[in-house]
């Protein structure tokens, strides 16, 4: 019996080096960091304005506030649900994911810049035969066939922020058929304020407000002694200089005139008492609307389509996947965009027995190991 027992223990001792050299799935769906991507998630407008470099529409016959509407709507298809706008007018962004650097970020096709000939004798001609392809002239179509914005014509497409703001709401709600409960769109401008010594200060205070909130806002600013305007988004601030920065909309094509093609802060030519600040903004209710991954961003050294959620996980050394197996020192993951990664193991402790723990990985891999006593200095005494 005592030799059956003692066959029996080394075949346990055995059996254990065995099993923990061989690849075993264990199911596990993570991310870790929930707290992380949430806090990456919410200041997604600055990583997304500061390189939408080329996808977006091009600013013709004073259309800047459609070429906005497109941008900020486009935003919202990127960050948060794919079907605010369909896919046929998306456009790509880029990433490299070795540097850990956004190339450029995705958007709405940019259409070629108008110029009347025979094949588009005019503007309108021009929207006819391309709004299936280019988002901003679906939006122009949108208001002159739908809402009737009759005073249209081939010289100006000049709008007012009322106008963008019915053209935004009739688009999501009618067209698309969201509704409040899911995302609103909201306005104000400087003449609904008189508690400020300058009416715009306040509209600037809400500015800052919802862009620290990680909501970008659409706005509407006027130069010092002209009657037309100017759309722009405003996305980031800079508290150290009180600073907001803007996307200009414009397709730049001088590489001095700033640093990038369509990065600029345009404080000091559009926040003035004189100047007439209206801005727009959309808040999403998240309980309402779920999160749906565009899958916009294509990686430079991969044939694989990241949404900018995947982002933070790849940008932070972490995968998305679960556990295929493991042995003694690693663990093999299949990632959902990466495939097989190896890692070591990452271990937490817990109580075993008063003299060892147990070393626990999150991919099931466990040792029994003695505890480790080091001496320290309390009060003086060792």
């Amino acid at each position: 019996m005592k030799q059956a027992i003692i066959k029996l223990s080394a075949f346990c001792i055995l059996f254990a080096i065995l099993l923990s050299t061989i690849s075993i799935s264990v199911y596990a769906y993570f991310p870790y960091d929930l707290e992380g991507v949430e806090t990456y998630i919410d200041s997604y407008a600055t990583t997304y304005f500061s390189v939408l470099k080329n996808n977006f529409g091009v600013n013709s016959e004073g259309s800047c506030g459609y070429v906005a509407a497109a941008m900020l709507l486009s935003y919202y298809d990127s960050y948060w649900n794919e079907t605010i706008i369909s896919e046929n007018y998306d456009s790509s962004g880029s990433f490299d994911l070795d540097s850990q650097t956004i190339n450029y970020s995705p958007g709405v096709k940019k259409e070629s810049t108008w110029v009347s000939n025979s094949t588009y004798p005019t503007y309108h001609d021009y929207i006819d035969a391309n709004y299936e392809e280019y988002f901003h002239l679906y939006l122009m179509k949108i208001a002159r066939d739908e809402l009737h914005y009759e005073n249209r014509n081939t010289t100006s497409w000049g709008a007012t922020l009322y106008e963008i703001v019915n053209l935004i709401k009739h688009y999501l709600y009618e067209i698309k058929g969201f509704d409040n409960s899911m995302l609103t769109v909201n306005y104000t401008s400087y003449n609904n304020y008189s508690s400020y010594d300058s009416p715009d200060d306040e509209v600037r205070d809400i500015v800052i407000q919802k862009i620290e909130s990680g909501i970008p806002v659409l706005f509407l600013g006027f130069p010092e002694n002209q009657a037309s305007g100017h759309f722009l988004i405003a996305y980031d601030y800079d508290s150290a200089n009180d600073t907001i920065y803007f996307h200009s909309g414009w397709h730049h094509s001088s590489p001095n005139l700033f640093d990038t093609f369509t990065i600029l802060s345009e404080e000091s030519v559009y926040f003035n008492y004189s100047h007439r600040p209206y801005i727009l903004w959309i808040d999403i209710n998240k309980d309402n609307f779920s999160h749906n991954c565009s899958n916009n961003y294509s990686s430079t050294d991969e044939s694989i389509d990241y949404c900018m959620c995947n982002l933070y996980y790849h940008f932070n050394n972490q995968h998305i996947g679960y556990f295929s197996g493991y042995n003694q020192s690693t663990h093999i993951i299949e990632c959902e965009w990466c495939g097989e990664v190896s890692q070591n193991h990452a271990y937490s402790y817990l109580p075993y027995e008063p003299l060892r723990h147990k070393s626990l990985c999150d991919c099931g891999y466990y040792k029994i190991e003695p505890h480790v006593a080091s001496v320290g200095i309390n009060n003086g005494k060792t």
